[in-house]
């Protein structure tokens, strides 16, 4: 790396263990303090930084030397005081974070302090950062009031759509089609229903049936018989499985039964769900099973789909639960929600409000690792409106948004995109004849109407600045165009 102080000079190696390394000029007497100093001291300090940082007044300073850029990133580096209590001045990188040391400042430093004016100085970048943060923020309020923000609205009960011969063919040639009895219209003949409360006493918005004793017989057979298929790939009775409880829920598109199964040997318990199958919740299901880090195991028979549960916290409890812990590792939170809603937009998986997704909370050995994962698939590309598929445009999510213009800068934000897209198109290597079979299905499908096609097709279009999408006939053309042209354009 080229000395940014005397533009001449290459900076050798650190030599320093990793915490202390930077990359000193021998001519100069400058050092560069790379990107993962600050990056790494927001990891550090995460419990202590305050909510609201003090405003940090030390002024800056009128540049002494022709500018120079950022040996990380190319951006302009502007000249700064270090910050309270330091006399001298550093070259900043807004963007990732370094920052040069001139060799005239190096001598200020007393020997064995420099740990600690590091510290300093990475303590007042965060809080530059975040006042600057803050005044952007409140620039674009006064700009924009209230009234003119617009956040999704979805009035209208989704279409239904049956499964066409298409996907019905898929569904056998990849294992997920399976003679089962016909469960749903089963577990519809119950004869009586009461509240489901939450641990809490409130309402669930589920009600468990009853049933009556020949009937529940008979579904304890069955239902037994289906969660082995499910879980086990074998049609077994288990006679040490149960079936506990059943609740139904009214509120959605597939109505569906969740099914608890008891272990009576341990009194472990599990869920799967019965639902009526739809035709865009199938394409959902096996575009996240395909391109996201998470598997998907369900079956499909006539007018049954059977799916398994899926584990986490839900969206609004987390939120509302979790997001003020002080413990929380909060860029971490956010790093995962930026993921969550690439994700979502690459493939079109609309309506990701709180209620349509979960936060999976995993113990790593030293932090808490997070992912969110949607667990409603039913606004699978059916939408015509882009901003449905934009997770960040729904007023439950406001709270998840503001973390993260806290905690993220673009840059990180945008590596965080990069990244997932990385990722997707390693998945799209290996599953490629899966989504080709997929995509096949998908485009013989009814899924949406004519209008709402056009309308995405056009929204898309703009968004991209792009007319590769004007071909586009069906759902399934534009959500192939759309990961095409993402992860083609991926920098």
């Amino acid at each position: 790396m080229t000395c940014p102080g005397c533009a001449g000079s290459t900076l050798e190696p650190p030599t320093g263990p990793f915490e202390a390394a930077t990359w000193p000029c021998s001519s100069c007497g400058g050092e560069w303090f790379p990107s993962f100093h600050y990056w790494r001291w927001l990891t550090d300090n995460r419990h202590r930084r305050p909510k609201t940082p003090p405003p940090d007044r030390t002024p800056g300073i009128a540049p002494s030397q022709a500018a120079s850029t950022c040996l990380e990133c190319a951006n302009l580096l502007r000249p700064a005081l270090a910050g309270r209590g330091l006399s001298f001045h550093i070259l900043h990188c807004g963007f990732c974070g370094a920052f040069w040391l001139p060799g005239s400042q190096t001598s200020k430093i007393a020997t064995g302090n420099k740990r600690t004016v590091l510290a300093e100085i990475l303590s007042t970048l965060y809080r530059r950062e975040k006042a600057a943060a803050r005044k952007s923020a409140a620039d674009a309020d006064a700009a924009r009031p209230e009234s003119n923000i617009r956040y999704n609205q979805i009035s209208q009960r989704k279409a239904f759509y049956e499964i066409g011969p298409d996907l019905t063919a898929f569904l056998a040639e990849f294992g997920r089609s399976f003679e089962f009895p016909p469960a749903y219209d089963m577990l519809l003949e119950f004869t009586g229903m009461f509240p489901c409360q939450t641990p809490e006493g409130g309402d669930s918005l589920w009600k468990t049936v009853t049933y009556d004793p020949e009937r529940t017989k008979d579904l304890n057979s069955d239902l037994s018989r289906i969660y082995s298929q499910l879980k086990t790939g074998k049609n077994d009775s288990l006679e040490h499985l149960y079936i506990e409880r059943v609740d139904y829920c009214e509120f959605g598109n597939s109505k569906p039964f969740r099914v608890r199964v008891v272990n009576q040997f341990n009194d472990n318990y599990d869920h799967f769900y019965v639902k009526v199958p739809d035709a865009s919740r199938i394409f959902g299901l096996e575009l996240e099973h395909a391109l996201s880090p998470n598997r998907i195991n369900y079956l499909v028979h006539q007018n049954s789909l059977i799916e398994e549960h899926i584990a986490g916290v839900p969206g609004d409890t987390f939120i509302r639960e979790h997001l003020d812990d002080r413990h929380l590792n909060r860029v971490r939170v956010a790093k995962e929600f930026v993921k969550f809603t690439e994700r979502c937009f690459i493939r079109l998986l609309g309506d990701m409000r709180t209620y349509n997704y979960v936060v999976d909370i995993t113990p790593d050995f030293e932090e808490v690792q997070f992912r969110v994962r949607a667990i409603d698939f039913d606004q699978q590309s059916y939408e015509g409106d882009l901003h449905i598929y934009l997770p960040q445009f729904f007023r439950e999510n406001a709270m998840v948004v503001k973390l993260c213009t806290e905690v993220l800068n673009y840059q990180t934000m945008r590596q965080y995109q990069v990244e997932e897209r990385s990722l997707i198109a390693r998945r799209l290597q290996v599953e490629h004849q899966r989504l080709n079979a997929l995509f096949r299905a998908m485009k013989s499908q009814t899924l949406s109407s004519e209008v709402k096609i056009a309308q995405l097709r056009e929204g898309l279009n703009e968004h991209h600045q792009s007319n590769v999408f004007r071909h586009c006939e069906n759902m399934g053309d534009l959500v192939e165009a759309n990961l095409n042209f993402i992860l083609s354009n991926n920098p």
